[in-house]
């Protein structure tokens, strides 16, 4: 992936847990755009290549988003993953999580769709 720029990035999901100073950042653990700025760039633009943090852009909101879009209207639908526990599972974001329980791709990219 290639890196963004900080003002193109809205916040981040921790993909593999690392040290950062003092404390563990576990999976799962969403970093805000202040905490991404506040790391040295080189670090940063590290995480973000090697994989370990999962960053979205500013234009998704505060939602973890995936490359995968949908046009609804006005509004636009992300397709996310949302881990794999045995299977792959994923939501569709519209603002909000639209769907209640994590989907297949194939049912989330029918919901992203309508």
């Amino acid at each position: 992936m290639r890196p963004m720029h900080i003002d193109q990035i809205a916040g981040a999901m921790v993909q593999f847990a690392f040290r950062s100073g003092d404390k563990w950042l576990r999976r799962g653990t969403i970093l805000s755009r202040e905490q991404l700025a506040r790391m040295p760039a080189n670090n940063r633009n590290s995480l973000l290549d090697k994989g370990f943090i999962y960053a979205w852009p500013k234009e998704a909101g505060s939602i973890i988003t995936k490359p995968t879009r949908h046009k609804v209207g006005k509004t636009e639908r992300f397709v996310i993953s949302c881990g794999f526990r045995g299977k792959a599972k994923y939501d569709v974001i519209e603002g909000h999580r639209i769907n209640d329980e994590p989907l297949t791709k194939e049912a989330a990219m029918a919901l992203a769709a309508e």
